[in-house]
C-alpha cells in the first residue's frame, strides 16, 4: 500500500512550531523522558519515544529503552508516516509489511518488529512528531483500548511540554 503524504514536513509555520517544541523540551523537557519510561512500562514494550520529525532528520525529545540514541534520517523513520498523514500508525509486523520490509531499522540490530505510533498534535494543529512505542518482537496485540492509551500519552506529553514553553516565554 503506497504512502501519499497529506502534510508537508517543510511547512514553514509547522517547521515554526517543531523548534518551539524543541526548545521547551531542551530546556527542561516537561517531565518528557518520564512519560516515555511511564508508556514503556505500561505497554512492556522495548522502547518508547517521543519524536520530533524534521523534513531531514527526526529527533527524539525522549526515548527510553535504547542506550544511545541517534538522530534519525526522516526517510528511514517509521514516525514520518504518522506525521505526513497525521494518522496513527500500527503495523504489527514491520518485516512483513512492504512499506518497511527493506529499512535498516528492520532488517539490521535492533531489529524492530512491532511500530505504533500516534500524532504529537501542537496546540495550533500542527503535527510535530509522533509518540510510539517500538518491540523487537512482533505483536499480534494491540487493542483499541491500547491506541486510546497511547493518544492519551502523546496529549499529556503535548500539554506538559507546551505548558513549559509557554511559561519559558513568560520568564
Amino acid at each position: 500500500m503506497p504512502h501519499t503524504p497529506l502534510f508537508d514536513l517543510a511547512d514553514p509555520q509547522r517547521l515554526a512550531e517543531l523548534k518551539r517544541f524543541r526548545a521547551a523540551v531542551r530546556h527542561g523537557g516537561a517531565q518528557a523522558p518520564e512519560i516515555t519510561e511511564a508508556a514503556r512500562y505500561a505497554f512492556g514494550s522495548t522502547v518508547a519515544a517521543l519524536s520530533c520529525v524534521g523534513p531531514q532528520t527526526t529527533t527524539f525529545a525522549a526515548i527510553t529503552g535504547v542506550s544511545d540514541p541517534e538522530d534519525v534520517p526522516t526517510c528511514l523513520a517509521f514516525c514520518r508516516h504518522v506525521v505526513e498523514t497525521g494518522q496513527p500508525l500500527i503495523v504489527k509486523n514491520l518485516a512483513l509489511d512492504p512499506r518497511f520490509a527493506d529499512n535498516p531499522y528492520v532488517t539490521e540490530p535492533p531489529y524492530i518488529r512491532f511500530y505504533a505510533g500516534v500524532p504529537v498534535i501542537s496546540p495550533s494543529g500542527h503535527v510535530l512528531g509522533s509518540f510510539a512505542i517500538l518491540n523487537q518482537a512482533p505483536s499480534f496485540r494491540f487493542e483499541a483500548e491500547d491506541l486510546a492509551a497511547l493518544k492519551r500519552f502523546a496529549q499529556i506529553a503535548m500539554n506538559l511540554i507546551d505548558m513549559h514553553a509557554a511559561l519559558r516565554s513568560m520568564a
